[in-house]
Protein backbone atom coordinates (compact mmCIF):
# COMPACT_ATOMS: atom_id res chain seq x y z
CA UNK A 1 0.00 0.00 0.00
CA UNK A 2 1.69 3.11 -1.00
CA UNK A 3 2.57 5.58 2.37
CA UNK A 4 0.10 8.49 1.20
CA UNK A 5 -2.96 5.50 1.10
CA UNK A 6 -1.78 4.51 4.59
CA UNK A 7 -1.77 8.07 6.33
CA UNK A 8 -5.16 9.12 4.82
CA UNK A 9 -6.25 6.13 5.89
CA UNK A 10 -4.82 7.57 9.35
CA UNK A 11 -6.24 10.64 9.42
CA UNK A 12 -9.93 9.48 8.30
CA UNK A 13 -9.86 7.28 10.96
CA UNK A 14 -8.89 9.55 13.29
CA UNK A 15 -11.65 12.21 11.59
CA UNK A 16 -14.41 9.52 11.97
CA UNK A 17 -13.33 9.02 15.56
CA UNK A 18 -13.56 12.55 16.44
CA UNK A 19 -17.22 12.82 15.02
CA UNK A 20 -18.42 10.25 16.74
CA UNK A 21 -17.01 11.31 19.74
CA UNK A 22 -18.89 14.58 19.45
CA UNK A 23 -21.95 12.96 18.29
CA UNK A 24 -21.92 11.07 21.88
CA UNK A 25 -21.67 7.50 20.08
CA UNK A 26 -19.17 6.20 22.59
CA UNK A 27 -21.00 7.53 25.80
CA UNK A 28 -24.12 6.02 24.70
CA UNK A 29 -22.59 2.26 23.35
CA UNK A 30 -21.29 2.56 26.89
CA UNK A 31 -24.16 3.05 28.47
CA UNK A 32 -25.94 0.66 26.94
CA UNK A 33 -23.41 -1.80 27.71
CA UNK A 34 -23.52 -0.73 31.37
CA UNK A 35 -26.98 -1.64 31.40
CA UNK A 36 -27.06 -4.66 29.38
CA UNK A 37 -29.43 -7.42 31.42
CA UNK A 38 -29.33 -4.90 34.68
CA UNK A 39 -32.60 -2.72 34.69
CA UNK A 40 -31.87 -1.13 38.10
CA UNK A 41 -35.36 0.18 38.07
CA UNK A 42 -37.86 -2.83 37.77
CA UNK A 43 -37.75 -6.54 37.53
CA UNK A 44 -38.36 -7.78 33.68
CA UNK A 45 -40.80 -10.17 34.10
CA UNK A 46 -39.47 -13.24 32.40
CA UNK A 47 -41.64 -15.68 30.32
CA UNK A 48 -44.31 -12.86 29.33
CA UNK A 49 -45.27 -12.13 26.21
CA UNK A 50 -44.54 -8.71 24.76
CA UNK A 51 -47.78 -8.65 23.31
CA UNK A 52 -49.92 -9.18 26.71
CA UNK A 53 -50.73 -6.44 29.13
CA UNK A 54 -48.72 -6.76 31.83
CA UNK A 55 -48.26 -4.52 35.22
CA UNK A 56 -46.13 -0.61 34.95
CA UNK A 57 -42.21 -1.90 35.35
CA UNK A 58 -40.32 0.97 37.55
CA UNK A 59 -37.81 3.07 35.47
CA UNK A 60 -35.32 5.85 36.41
CA UNK A 61 -31.76 5.23 36.78
CA UNK A 62 -29.26 5.34 33.72
CA UNK A 63 -32.31 6.20 32.08
CA UNK A 64 -33.87 9.43 30.03
CA UNK A 65 -37.05 9.84 29.45
CA UNK A 66 -39.97 12.52 28.14
CA UNK A 67 -43.27 12.82 30.03
CA UNK A 68 -46.13 14.72 28.43
CA UNK A 69 -50.12 15.30 29.34
CA UNK A 70 -51.71 12.49 27.30
CA UNK A 71 -53.60 9.67 26.78
CA UNK A 72 -53.09 8.82 23.25
CA UNK A 73 -49.53 7.44 22.98
CA UNK A 74 -50.36 6.04 19.57
CA UNK A 75 -50.90 10.11 18.89
CA UNK A 76 -47.43 10.94 21.03
CA UNK A 77 -45.76 8.44 18.42
CA UNK A 78 -46.67 10.17 15.85
CA UNK A 79 -46.12 13.15 16.68
CA UNK A 80 -42.61 12.17 17.63
CA UNK A 81 -41.97 10.24 14.38
CA UNK A 82 -41.70 7.08 15.59
CA UNK A 83 -40.95 4.32 13.14
CA UNK A 84 -42.18 0.73 13.40
CA UNK A 85 -44.20 1.44 15.81
CA UNK A 86 -46.24 -1.79 17.22
CA UNK A 87 -47.71 -2.51 20.71
CA UNK A 88 -45.90 -3.94 23.84
CA UNK A 89 -45.84 -4.03 27.34
CA UNK A 90 -44.18 -2.91 30.18
CA UNK A 91 -42.08 -5.72 30.51
CA UNK A 92 -40.74 -5.68 26.86
CA UNK A 93 -40.67 -2.21 26.30
CA UNK A 94 -38.95 -1.05 29.50
CA UNK A 95 -35.93 -3.99 28.33
CA UNK A 96 -35.83 -2.53 24.94
CA UNK A 97 -35.41 0.54 25.82
CA UNK A 98 -32.10 -0.64 28.06
CA UNK A 99 -31.01 -2.06 25.80
CA UNK A 100 -31.67 -0.84 22.12
CA UNK A 101 -31.66 2.46 20.50
CA UNK A 102 -35.87 2.16 20.71
CA UNK A 103 -38.34 4.03 22.78
CA UNK A 104 -41.06 3.16 24.95
CA UNK A 105 -43.92 4.67 24.84
CA UNK A 106 -46.05 3.67 28.01
CA UNK A 107 -50.06 3.45 28.14
CA UNK A 108 -51.36 6.63 30.20
CA UNK A 109 -50.52 7.18 33.87
CA UNK A 110 -52.40 9.94 35.64
CA UNK A 111 -53.13 11.38 32.34
CA UNK A 112 -49.60 11.24 31.02
CA UNK A 113 -47.72 9.20 28.66
CA UNK A 114 -43.83 8.49 29.46
CA UNK A 115 -41.28 8.03 26.29
CA UNK A 116 -38.86 5.90 27.50
CA UNK A 117 -35.14 5.12 25.81
CA UNK A 118 -31.81 5.34 24.72
CA UNK A 119 -32.77 6.91 21.67
CA UNK A 120 -33.25 10.00 23.50
CA UNK A 121 -31.20 12.87 23.56
CA UNK A 122 -28.43 12.48 25.77
CA UNK A 123 -27.50 16.52 27.16
CA UNK A 124 -23.71 15.84 27.61
CA UNK A 125 -22.93 17.73 24.48
CA UNK A 126 -24.47 21.43 23.66
CA UNK A 127 -25.62 20.34 20.27
CA UNK A 128 -27.73 17.15 21.73
CA UNK A 129 -28.87 19.47 24.58
CA UNK A 130 -30.27 21.99 21.71
CA UNK A 131 -31.71 19.15 20.36
CA UNK A 132 -33.71 18.11 23.18
CA UNK A 133 -34.82 21.76 24.07
CA UNK A 134 -36.33 21.96 20.56
CA UNK A 135 -37.91 18.55 21.26
CA UNK A 136 -39.51 19.82 24.18
CA UNK A 137 -40.65 23.07 22.51
CA UNK A 138 -42.33 21.29 19.90
CA UNK A 139 -44.10 18.92 21.89
CA UNK A 140 -45.07 21.75 24.73
CA UNK A 141 -46.83 23.74 21.70
CA UNK A 142 -48.74 20.68 20.80
CA UNK A 143 -49.99 19.61 24.04
CA UNK A 144 -49.20 22.45 26.64
CA UNK A 145 -46.21 21.24 28.22
CA UNK A 146 -43.33 18.88 27.65
CA UNK A 147 -40.71 17.12 30.16
CA UNK A 148 -37.83 15.34 29.98
CA UNK A 149 -35.92 13.55 33.02
CA UNK A 150 -32.65 11.66 33.23
CA UNK A 151 -30.54 9.60 35.83
CA UNK A 152 -26.86 8.20 35.22
CA UNK A 153 -25.95 7.46 38.99
CA UNK A 154 -22.37 6.20 37.74
CA UNK A 155 -21.20 9.73 35.97
CA UNK A 156 -23.18 11.66 38.89
CA UNK A 157 -25.97 13.16 36.03
CA UNK A 158 -29.10 14.28 37.22
CA UNK A 159 -31.18 16.15 34.64
CA UNK A 160 -34.65 18.10 34.26
CA UNK A 161 -36.43 19.83 31.96
CA UNK A 162 -39.67 21.54 31.35
CA UNK A 163 -41.44 23.39 28.82
CA UNK A 164 -44.55 25.35 28.42
CA UNK A 165 -46.67 26.73 25.51
CA UNK A 166 -43.94 26.31 22.83
CA UNK A 167 -40.90 27.60 25.00
CA UNK A 168 -38.07 26.52 27.55
CA UNK A 169 -39.17 27.29 30.78
CA UNK A 170 -36.23 25.09 32.96
CA UNK A 171 -32.94 23.38 32.30
CA UNK A 172 -30.83 21.66 34.96
CA UNK A 173 -28.02 19.40 34.21
CA UNK A 174 -26.10 18.27 36.69
CA UNK A 175 -22.74 16.32 35.93
CA UNK A 176 -19.64 14.84 37.44
CA UNK A 177 -19.96 17.26 40.58
CA UNK A 178 -21.16 20.11 38.68
CA UNK A 179 -23.89 22.28 37.50
CA UNK A 180 -23.39 21.59 33.51
CA UNK A 181 -26.35 23.85 32.53
CA UNK A 182 -28.65 25.30 33.55
CA UNK A 183 -31.63 28.05 32.17
CA UNK A 184 -34.43 29.70 34.39
CA UNK A 185 -34.94 29.94 37.78
CA UNK A 186 -36.19 26.99 40.27
CA UNK A 187 -39.48 25.42 39.67
CA UNK A 188 -41.90 24.48 42.76
CA UNK A 189 -41.51 20.90 43.18
CA UNK A 190 -37.85 20.81 42.20
CA UNK A 191 -35.06 19.33 45.11
CA UNK A 192 -31.56 19.21 46.11
CA UNK A 193 -29.07 17.30 44.15
CA UNK A 194 -27.96 15.76 47.07
CA UNK A 195 -31.66 14.15 47.42
CA UNK A 196 -31.94 10.68 46.61
CA UNK A 197 -32.74 9.91 43.10
CA UNK A 198 -33.13 13.77 42.36
CA UNK A 199 -34.54 13.76 38.72
CA UNK A 200 -37.25 10.75 40.21
CA UNK A 201 -38.65 13.50 43.09
CA UNK A 202 -38.95 16.15 40.63
CA UNK A 203 -40.54 13.96 38.37
CA UNK A 204 -42.90 13.01 40.96
CA UNK A 205 -43.60 16.69 42.13
CA UNK A 206 -44.06 17.83 38.58
CA UNK A 207 -46.15 15.15 36.80
CA UNK A 208 -44.92 11.23 37.26
CA UNK A 209 -42.32 9.08 39.05
CA UNK A 210 -41.71 6.59 37.39
CA UNK A 211 -39.81 4.66 40.18
CA UNK A 212 -42.51 4.30 42.27
CA UNK A 213 -44.74 2.96 39.33
CA UNK A 214 -44.51 -1.30 41.11
CA UNK A 215 -45.64 0.06 44.33
CA UNK A 216 -48.60 1.55 42.61
CA UNK A 217 -51.76 -0.69 43.06
CA UNK A 218 -54.06 1.65 41.64
CA UNK A 219 -52.02 1.00 38.12
CA UNK A 220 -53.75 -1.76 36.18
CA UNK A 221 -51.95 -4.20 33.13
CA UNK A 222 -51.93 -2.32 30.05
CA UNK A 223 -49.93 -2.35 26.91
CA UNK A 224 -47.93 1.14 25.34
CA UNK A 225 -46.29 1.05 22.49
CA UNK A 226 -41.89 0.86 20.89
CA UNK A 227 -40.25 2.02 18.04
CA UNK A 228 -37.32 3.67 16.78
CA UNK A 229 -37.39 7.81 16.75
CA UNK A 230 -36.08 8.93 13.25
CA UNK A 231 -32.23 9.75 13.13
CA UNK A 232 -32.47 13.22 13.60
CA UNK A 233 -34.26 13.01 17.05
CA UNK A 234 -30.89 11.10 18.39
CA UNK A 235 -28.13 11.63 16.44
Amino acid sequence: MPSWTYYLLIVLGFRLTLYLNRKGYFDRKARREEVSGDLLGGEVREGVSGDVPDRPVAFGNKMMWLTVPTTEPGRLGEELGVKGMEPCNWSMGIRRAYNEDAVFITPPVDGWCMVVGEGLPYPDVEEESKRLKALLERLSGVYGGAFCFGSYITVGMECWFRAEEGRMVRSFVYMEGKIFEEEGQPIDGEVPIDARCPAEQVAGNWCVNPGTLERRTDLGPGLGLVGVLPFENHQ
